[in-house]
């Protein structure tokens, strides 16, 4: 809050328990039995009551942690150990200042397929630029306890995840030897995330770097152990020249003292009798021929040691690079190994799937065809138990009919016959029908015989209508 704000409000509450004050005063004036003292009173206690409500808004903060001024969801004023007053639509909260350390670990492959195990730490604080205090409040649970604990959990995973994908694209060297390039991709890629957060990003530390495989980080110190072993034969052999160049030269000066006495000169006064060396240079010519041959002898057995350890060095590495080769030959053979037992176990599991549902299969056409069988058979037995209804349904019918022809009378009877014998006639295959009466005529006829169906249609005709009448 600014400060023409809070003068403001503090002008606003003055003015309204000073007004408070004077309506109390009036009041208590305007009632005859109540003392003049008494108005005074009331006004005093009400300005106490708004200075007191007055000192109450103003909030003072430690040095060690964030004051923020919150009005109508926005952020109006921030800083550490500030001291505020709180208007009558602000919200002042308080959190700590202090900087946050997460730890974090992560193993993975680099280029050349081999387990690297790295591990770090980064430091982080309240993001304070614009708004970052508040959205540190808003988003990290008003950094609680609780808030905190998950900010640097989610933090640490963040970091394991970006070093993982940095060593999968880097060889074991440049893991070792270029932790810069790793920090710097994890500040790069985290800053730009964590800022919405409203958290700040003070630097990023690797501290370790390990070799999973103990195999290999010995055969990778093969080469620096060489190299420091070499050093120290070089060493060795430069020392050991220099004290033989030394001894050739005190023996060489040894024998020119011997020679001197026989002179009778010194050796200081060689040089000023040259006839008298020159008479003796056979001798000297020899001494420095045996010593330029014990030199040449020490420079190529120097020579010869520097080659054989030179040679050593090169079959150390020769050993290393095969060493190392056949390693990630084995490592490959094995992770080709588990890709096929994988397969195969793969392929059983689905030669079971496959037989099992094999199995299920016939198990479902038995049944199915088990049903159809039972199907099949309900069938049949409702088919012959419709037969024997139809059976019995026609014996009825058959029963009945001969119930009724047993209670007919000759002219029903003969009707009958001629209906029966009339339907005979229609189902037969014939075009005409022609009536012939051989008969004679003193024949003896039986009306009610087959015997009278033969006289002619007329005579049949004449009976049905008879019938038919009396009835």
């Amino acid at each position: 809050m600014d400060v023409d704000s809070a003068q403001f409000q503090l002008a606003l509450v003055a003015t309204g328990g000073l007004g408070l004050a004077l309506v109390a005063g009036s009041l208590m004036s305007a009632l005859p039995a109540a003392p003049s003292i008494g108005g005074s009173a009331i006004g005093l206690a009400v300005a106490l009551g708004a200075l007191w409500s007055w000192k109450s808004r103003w909030f003072t903060g430690k040095a060690n942690e964030w004051i923020l001024v919150v009005r109508n969801g926005r952020m109006v004023k921030a800083g550490v150990g500030l001291t505020v007053f709180r208007g009558m639509y602000d919200t002042v909260v308080s959190f700590p200042s202090v900087i946050q350390k997460v730890s974090f670990a992560a193993e993975q492959v680099s280029k050349e397929v081999q387990g690297l195990h790295v591990s770090g730490f980064c430091i982080w604080s309240v993001n304070r630029v614009d708004d970052g205090p508040f959205k540190a409040y808003r988003y990290l649970d008003g950094l609680s306890t609780s808030g905190l604990a998950n900010a640097n959990d989610n933090l640490a995973r963040m970091c394991e995840s970006i070093i993982r994908s940095a060593v999968a694209s880097m060889t074991i060297d440049e893991v070792m030897r270029n932790r810069d390039a790793m920090r710097d991709k994890v500040k790069h890629d985290m800053g730009s995330i964590v800022q919405g957060w409203g958290v700040w990003l003070e630097t990023v530390e690797v501290t370790e770097v390990t070799v999973c495989s103990k195999s290999l980080f010995d055969d990778m110190q093969v080469e620096f152990r060489q190299q420091s072993r070499q050093a120290a034969e070089l060493t060795k052999l430069s020392a050991k020249e220099k004290i033989e160049q030394a001894t050739v030269a005190s023996n060489l000066q040894v024998r020119l003292e011997q020679f001197s006495p026989r002179l009778g000169i010194g050796i200081n006064c060689v040089t000023h009798q040259e006839q008298h060396l020159i008479m003796f240079s056979p001798q000297i010519s020899k001494m420095k021929t045996e010593a330029d041959h014990s030199t040449a002898l020490y420079k190529a057995s120097k020579k010869m040691e520097e080659s054989i350890a030179a040679a050593e060095h090169a079959r150390q590495l020769t050993m290393a690079k095969a060493d190392h080769e056949t390693q990630a030959s084995i490592y490959q053979q094995q992770k080709r190994l588990e890709e096929e037992k994988a397969q195969e176990e793969n392929l059983c599991v689905m030669q079971q799937l496959n037989l099992a549902a094999a199995q299920r299969r016939a198990q479902l056409e038995a049944a199915i065809a088990e049903a159809d069988d039972a199907l099949e058979a309900t069938k049949q037995s409702r088919r012959l138990m419709r037969e024997a209804e139809a059976a019995d349904q026609d014996l009825k019918l058959l029963r009945q009919r001969l119930a009724e022809e047993m209670a007919m009378g000759p002219a029903s009877l003969t009707r009958l016959s001629l209906e029966t014998a009339r339907d005979v006639y229609a189902r037969l295959p014939v075009q005409s029908v022609k009536v012939v009466n051989v008969s004679g005529a003193g024949a003896r006829a039986d009306a009610n015989s087959l015997n009278s169906l033969l006289p002619g249609l007329m005579g049949i005709q004449a009976a049905m209508n008879a019938g038919a009448t009396r009835d």
